[in-house]
């Protein structure tokens, strides 16, 4: 008799344990997880030119030119290659526990495609299962930046085209910052660095803690990306020649006179599409020696890894070499 007491007691206590844990163990995993720092997500380089590549912690997340542009990921070694989303995916970021990327879908050939929502649109997925999807902004989206616990990314919709948005990783927040289509997507700690698109080009910074928005210099600066104290572009004043200006002293240098279509940068090296009448894949040393043809023909969306340069024909971006 007692111990038929203590079993009823005992069912409701073990229920309310399960209950409370399941409970638990739903809130962790539905839960943002910010990040407590100024990570960035991607670097500048890869981001200009599409953001189909990004490496961190040794994995490489990639948009698979061989099923549609899905998103993959593969160990730096060339481990077991993993499957994450279905999306057509581009400007990958990714932190400790997300990756953020921008999906167009619109094109995507299917009897149901009407049911497609938010073919285009700024997405969240969990890093280390593909799975949790979360739309972090609904209309067209481009060039996609994380800064910490922001995206900053270009958003369009038909009262004001396209402009510079923010959203917090958790998809609060949503703001405009600036009323141009500026491709904010170079970072350095807390500093995200675009070049002007209206009346002028120059380079500017802004403060993502407090969004102070600084000019930083004046001249034509397309494309720039920060590494070590210097900015690196093409300068459309001087024929888009590849030229590095130190930050502090606003020093400028031509590294190749060239006439530059895109580039990226790996350490001391800067690869780039030489524009003329022998167009090429082009590599040199960032202090403008070293130069080397790579490959003849006309390329496009340089993408850089700590191990290999990824990049495809100027006529077949489906296909990266």
């Amino acid at each position: 008799m007692k111990s038929s007491k203590l079993l009823k007691i005992a069912i409701p206590a073990i229920l309310v344990i399960i209950i409370a844990a399941a409970s638990i163990i739903r809130f962790n995993h539905t839960r943002t997880h910010f990040t407590q720092n100024y990570q960035n997500g991607n670097t500048g380089g890869n981001l200009y030119n599409g953001g189909y590549f990004c490496e961190y912690d040794g994995v490489i997340y990639f948009s698979n030119p061989n099923d549609h542009l899905a998103l993959y990921c593969i160990s730096r070694t060339g481990g077991e290659l993993k499957k994450l989303s279905d999306d057509r995916v581009a400007y990958i970021n990714v932190d400790d526990n997300y990756i953020y990327y921008t999906r167009n879908n619109s094109d995507v050939d299917s009897s149901f495609s009407f049911l497609n929502i938010q073919a285009c649109s700024l997405c969240r997925i969990d890093r280390s299962t593909g799975e949790n999807k979360k739309y972090l902004d609904g209309d067209p989206c481009l060039y996609s930046c994380q800064v910490g616990d922001y995206i900053y990314y270009i958003h369009y919709d038909k009262k004001d085209a396209s402009t510079l948005y923010r959203v917090k990783i958790d998809g609060s927040n949503r703001e405009q910052i600036l009323k141009e289509p500026a491709l904010a997507v170079s970072s350095d700690e807390q500093y995200l660095y675009y070049a002007g698109t209206k009346s002028e080009h120059d380079l500017h910074r802004i403060n993502t803690t407090n969004g102070t928005n600084t000019t930083i210099c004046s001249g034509t600066f397309y494309n720039p990306v920060i590494q070590d104290g210097y900015v690196y572009y093409m300068d459309s004043e001087n024929g888009y020649s590849l030229t590095k200006m130190k930050i502090d002293t606003q020093e400028k240098t031509v590294i190749s006179s060239d006439r530059v279509d895109c580039f990226n940068i790996n350490g001391s090296y800067l690869y780039y599409q030489r524009n003329s009448s022998s167009p090429a894949l082009c590599r040199i040393k960032t202090d403008g020696t070293e130069f080397e043809e790579i490959y003849a023909g006309n390329y496009a969306n340089i993408n850089v890894t700590s191990s290999y340069v990824y990049f495809s024909n100027f006529n077949d971006t489906d296909t990266f070499y």
